[in-house]
């Protein structure tokens, strides 16, 4: 690591974007495998009530996890101070704060218990409380591997984190161990990418502490500490506060539900957005090459992302029970529901990303802060109200849709866009895969008819249709690469 700032050399956007998909699709083939085998395995072994007690864990010990990192992996990425002791500030910065928060999470555990009514909540806590200082350790060699544009190590690191995960639950399921199969493998699986991460970033952490190098980091730092906490309470909200409400079961079928539905849209949007922002960084004078990228990036997510919810929403009644198993079918409707929010948030591809190159991470912040004040105080009227799982994803999701517009909006203005020439990217694809969702409710309507409604028939019909969807798409989503890789 250079001890002095450095300016960055001129690159082509879509060169170095498609040579991080390239990387990233190598780690996220058998990183999805690993992952698919690993909630397979945990959700046939484990019941709704095992997932309600890790979700109560991992949403507590998420809160503590991101005030003890602060926002600081975003500042080594964007701040262009590239010197060591920048690095070492936000590192020991981070070590403070995580022993002050492992600390009070560690007294607070028998009163979190005793209100949730859980048994051993408390230990779980505790031991899952370790997370504090594993992220730590892996937060900060990630943002100067993303910072470096070292796409390579990025994703052998976490493809062997999904590896020591997947080797740790399977015996642990096997072994009925309940709610640990949950807890003690991401522990594992995050040391492992951690000590990877270190070694691949050449960075040996130091106790180092300068006033002017933390001042450096505030703007990144704070912005992106209140954008990930709006986020955390949006998420993590109707798990702590609906978990009083709802039955065990309940909440665990949510939890699961909740952890599963976004995961390919988590996984093919990272193939793109990971590597989005220090690229865009290095461009950010550009308007024009901004405006293309976000918009391409948008277009091929609505290839590839929407067919894949199109046949989960229409096929869930075979896919939930037929996967995981039948103590799983009261998860099939909130499933559904939920499956509908990721088409709409391919609007939002690319955009924290963009506003972050810009250096209008404030933006961000303040939409997220829009988005919490609603999502909060929804979730207070329906725990007053009692309302059930069903219900509640119901009336979540309109105020979701509009925060999601409103925040695709907001960067399409920045980058002198237009409504018009989002509507004419998405026109194509989305007419593609409302053929294909008449496709599948015509196979599914005639599978339920000849008897055949099981998995292997659904997954001949969605492969049958697929294909069909291939065939007419696959013109415009080369036309798409090839515009992105020119850029």
């Amino acid at each position: 690591m250079s001890a002095t700032p450095e300016t960055p050399p001129a690159i082509s956007v879509g060169k170095e974007l498609f040579r991080s998909v390239g990387w990233n699709i190598f780690s996220t083939v058998s990183r999805t495998l690993t992952m698919l085998l690993t909630t397979w395995v945990a959700a046939r072994f484990l019941m709704p009530e095992h997932y309600a007690a890790a979700a109560i864990v991992l949403s507590t010990t998420a809160f503590f996890e991101l005030l003890s990192q602060f926002g600081f992996a975003q500042a080594i990425i964007g701040v262009k101070d590239r010197s060591e002791r920048f690095v070492n500030t936000c590192f020991t910065t981070s070590l403070l704060l995580a022993s002050v928060l492992y600390l009070i999470l560690f007294l607070v555990s028998p009163f979190i218990e005793r209100y949730y009514s859980v048994v051993d909540l408390s230990l779980f806590l505790r031991i899952n409380g370790l997370l504090l200082f594993l992220t730590l350790v892996t937060a900060i060699p990630f943002a100067l591997l993303e910072r470096d544009l070292n796409f390579k190590s990025f994703a052998l690191v976490n493809w062997f984190t999904s590896v020591g995960i997947f080797l740790t639950t399977v015996p642990m399921a096997l072994g009925g161990m309940g709610v640990w199969v949950l807890i003690i493998p991401r522990l594992v699986g995050v040391t492992l990418g951690g000590v990877l991460a270190l070694w691949f970033a050449r960075y040996l952490p130091k106790i180092s502490f300068s006033i002017d190098a933390l001042k450096k980091s505030f703007n990144f730092g704070i912005s992106a500490l209140i954008s990930n906490f709006t986020n955390y309470i949006s998420n993590h909200t109707p798990i702590l506060l609906m978990g009083k409400v709802w039955a065990q079961a309940t909440l665990g079928v949510f939890s699961f539900v909740n952890n599963n539905y976004r995961r390919p849209l988590d996984i093919i949007s990272a193939q793109f957005t990971s590597s989005l922002f220090p690229i865009l960084v290095r461009v950010s004078d550009r308007t024009d090459l901004l405006r293309m990228t976000f918009l391409g990036v948008i277009r091929i997510g609505f290839f590839l992302i929407t067919p894949l919810y199109v046949v989960f929403i229409v096929g869930a009644q075979v896919i939930v029970p037929g996967v995981f198993g039948d103590q799983w079918v009261q998860a099939i409707v909130p499933f559904q529901i939920l499956c509908c929010l990721p088409i709409i948030r391919i609007l939002t591809f690319g955009v924290s990303n963009t506003l972050y190159a810009i250096n209008l991470p404030h933006l961000t912040a303040r939409i997220s802060a829009i988005r919490m004040v609603l999502i909060v105080s929804l979730l207070f009227i329906f725990f007053l109200m009692k309302l059930d799982l069903v219900k509640t994803l119901i009336w979540l999701i309109i105020p979701e849709t509009l925060i999601v517009f409103y925040y695709h909006l907001t960067c399409i203005r920045r980058l002198e866009s237009s409504v018009l020439e989002v509507a004419r990217v998405l026109l194509v694809p989305m007419s593609l895969n409302l053929g294909l969702a008449l496709a599948l409710g015509v196979a599914v309507v005639g599978l339920k008819a000849q008897n055949w409604y099981n998995i292997w028939g659904y997954l001949i019909a969605a492969s049958v249709s697929g294909l069909g969807y291939l065939t007419l798409a696959q013109r415009e989503f080369r036309a798409q690469i090839n515009l992105i890789r020119n850029l």
